[in-house]
């Protein structure tokens, strides 16, 4: 079926013909150059590094249509505060430890634009980063995007395939950080 069309599209219309089978030769090399694994010889190329920058665009370009798609709703109250990560409780909420004073508080954050699908997982990846330094951007008093070495934990999360993002966000905002994220990624960011 796809044949005859092809062949009736070559004789009927060439210059659309050609339009198609060059697209999907690009789009087949594009695939290929992708999907190619990571090797010595390929990083010392640059190719790993050009792989990475084309999926943290696609991933941006992603995040970039969800901000578009839900909109701001309302004014959000953003505070930053620096501590460090505990764990996840049973609920999904992430236990960090703030300073107060000459000394430590914890307190649980829902994280910002994620619904937990795998408590497990979610903990493990927490916990391999409980000594580092996070920066926790909090809105609303509740919901908070955490960076630890200048990534967003919450992404972490998204991408081992512990979390998802969440449907129905309460704002954009949350896409839009995320997609300058990925867009600084995509530009070659460290």
């Amino acid at each position: 079926m796809i044949s005859e069309w092809l062949e009736s599209l070559h004789y009927e219309r060439p210059w659309a013909y050609k339009g198609v089978v060059g697209l999907s030769g690009a789009i087949l090399l594009f695939v290929c150059f992708v999907l190619l694994p990571e090797s010595a010889m390929l990083k010392a190329m640059g190719v790993t590094s050009m792989q990475k920058r084309v999926s943290a665009a696609a991933s941006a370009v992603y995040w970039s249509g969800r901000s578009l798609l839900h909109g701001a709703s309302g004014e959000v109250v953003l505070g930053q505060v620096y501590g460090s990560v505990q764990g996840i409780d049973e609920k999904g909420a992430l236990i960090a430890s703030l300073p107060n004073g000459d000394q430590w508080e914890r307190k649980r954050f829902a994280l910002a634009n994620v619904e937990i699908v795998d408590p497990y997982a979610a903990a493990q990846i927490v916990g391999s980063l409980k000594a580092e330094n996070a920066r926790f951007e909090v809105f609303d008093g509740e919901r908070a995007v955490v960076w630890i070495r200048n990534a967003p934990l919450n992404i972490k999360l998204i991408e081992a395939g512990a979390a998802r993002p969440d449907p129905n966000p309460p704002t954009n905002i949350f896409d839009e950080a995320f997609a300058s994220w990925y867009w600084s990624r995509a530009r070659g960011a460290p």
